[in-house]
């Protein structure tokens, strides 16, 4: 190998350190963890609170029973209204039969006009009366499923407000019983200003440096209003979502670096 060979070996070589470098040490934002998503939650119907299936800082999957009214009174609401709804199913088939008869008849002209109008008035009553059986059939079904708390989403209580005995009342707004936040899509917002916004929506690939790991982010998220740091400054946030590791332990508000 030449003299010049290893001359623009070397220079090559360099030329590519120095571009990754360059692009991995492009920019950092300083910023700050979120949840993905945060809710707060109560249940529509009162009640005295029979079990809290939780604890604060616990992981739980969508679906999972987290709280429950004493539902003694709304199953026997959904009981009755059962009932009602057999009932109503009865006479509705009853008066279908009176009326398929009445039909007959009058075709048959053994059957006067105002006969056959009653038939016909039966079979529509008992038809309103089914629909409004089953409507309240369906509500007695919401009544008893608004009395329990069961997780919209996976993911971390990070507020329990409730305990059994309690008396919960929701005539004039939903009671504020559970705190339940989404800690596997992270939210990590920092402040900056339009062109280093405009720079991370440009860039390639761009990371989220938490806890020792580099996160590389699902999407970026750029802010339209501004908002104030610590200094007073008036700058727009940019927001990059990751997915949290499983093994990873992550508090709202702890510190991270957007970097690209």
């Amino acid at each position: 190998m030449t003299r010049h060979t290893r001359v623009t070996m070397r220079s090559a070589i360099l030329l590519i350190g120095m571009c990754s470098a360059s692009l991995a040490l492009a920019g950092e934002l300083t910023a700050h963890v979120e949840w993905g998503d945060r809710v707060t939650m109560g249940t529509l119907v009162p009640g005295v609170v029979q079990k809290v299936n939780v604890i604060q800082g616990q992981q739980v999957a969508a679906g999972d029973l987290l709280l429950s009214l004493d539902q003694r009174s709304y199953r026997a609401q959904l009981a009755a209204a059962q009932a009602m709804q057999k009932q109503a199913q009865v006479m509705l088939e009853e008066a279908k039969r009176e009326y398929e008869r009445a039909q007959e008849l009058y075709d048959r002209t053994v059957l006067s006009q105002h006969e056959f109008t009653v038939a016909d008035i039966g079979l529509k009553k008992a038809e309103a009366e089914a629909s409004s059986a089953a409507a309240k059939l369906a509500h007695a079904r919401m009544q008893l499923d608004y009395s329990q708390l069961k997780a919209p989403f996976s993911g971390v209580v990070v507020e329990v407000n409730a305990s059994p005995g309690e008396a919960v009342t929701a005539a004039d707004r939903v009671p504020e019983l559970l705190t339940l936040a989404d800690d596997r899509h992270l939210q990590v917002t920092g402040l900056a200003d339009a062109a280093t916004q405009d720079a991370i929506l440009a860039a390639d690939r761009v990371v989220v440096k938490l806890g020792g790991r580099d996160l590389v982010a699902q999407r970026i998220v750029p802010g339209l209003e501004m908002g104030k740091n610590n200094q007073g400054q008036l700058l727009y946030p940019v927001t990059a979502v990751i997915e949290k590791p499983e093994d990873m332990r992550v508090r709202a508000g702890e510190a991270a670096w957007i970097a690209w």
